[in-house]
């Protein structure tokens, strides 16, 4: 059973109206598990509250078969929605699971009910990774508590099944970062790099035989992008994403904005979105 059929049947197992079922179906695609309620309303061709109000009567009457949405609040419904019905659909005799596993070292992030304040960082984090290859979160120089990491992390955890492909993190500040390019395409993929060859061969061989679909690479605390970055980039492909957190200011005319947020494109030919406390 495809996803698309199992989340019908969902529809029609809990009685949801031909409306409910519009907005349950949308919202629950695999491929909008990035997209705002606002977008897919437009997409639905009604208003962002109509949406949202067709939503919560969805969580209501599913709330008899996930009790985990009962005590849940407005933040966090759709995740614990979304684990529920993959539980099941996975479960189920008769389904074939069509999402084969993702493979990721993400690091723990802290429980997302607690990430807040954010929202706004995470949505323009997507939409800039929709349309650029490589995107850095930048932060004001001394600036050290303002999240890039932890922005980081929830977007990889919250965008995950958009990379079939795999999310590999990489530490700047941690081993040699092809070592440990290296390391995940054998642990993760079950795949041995043959070793007569130099490092830098070695690492195009992982480029050239990496799993299926869309990545995401991210290089953590990157202090010099030319030696910590650049070397290391695969090919120039759409399905290769690049995502930096950094204090570092690649191009001094990048904008600091006393409060807010703000992309620009720098002379390294990075889309950045600039936090500020």
């Amino acid at each position: 059973m495809q996803w698309a059929d199992f989340l019908a049947n969902e529809a029609a197992t809990h009685s949801l109206s031909p409306e409910q079922t519009a907005a349950f179906v949308e919202r629950l695609k695999t491929e909008n598990s990035g997209k705002s309620e606002l977008n897919l309303a437009i997409e639905l061709g009604i208003e962002e509250d109509t949406f949202t109000k067709r939503m919560t009567g969805v969580y209501k009457k599913f709330a008899k078969s996930c009790p985990e949405l009962a005590a849940s609040k407005s933040r966090g419904r759709l995740e614990k929605l979304r684990a529920c019905l993959t539980r099941k659909y996975n479960g189920g005799q008769d389904a074939q699971p069509t999402i084969k596993e993702i493979h990721q070292n993400i690091p723990p992030a802290v429980p997302f009910e607690k990430f807040v304040g954010r929202e706004t960082e995470l949505q323009k984090l997507y939409q800039l990774l929709q349309t650029c290859r490589q995107v850095a979160i930048v932060a004001v120089t001394g600036m050290g508590g303002v999240g890039k990491t932890e922005l980081a992390i929830q977007y990889a955890k919250q965008h995950l099944d958009n990379y079939q492909g795999g999310v590999c993190w990489l530490s700047a500040q941690g081993i040699d970062v092809i070592i440990q390019i290296l390391r995940f395409f054998e642990l993760k993929f079950n795949r041995i790099v043959p070793d007569d060859r130099e490092l830098a061969d070695r690492l195009k061989y992982c480029w050239e035989n990496w799993q299926q679909g869309e990545v995401l690479l991210v290089f953590d605390d990157v202090t010099d992008y030319k030696k910590q970055v650049q070397p290391y980039l695969p090919p120039e492909s759409p399905r290769f994403k690049v995502l930096l957190t950094t204090r570092q200011e690649f191009d001094r005319t990048l904008p600091q904005l006393p409060n807010g947020t703000k992309k620009s494109r720098n002379a390294c030919g990075l889309s950045t979105l600039q936090l500020v406390a």
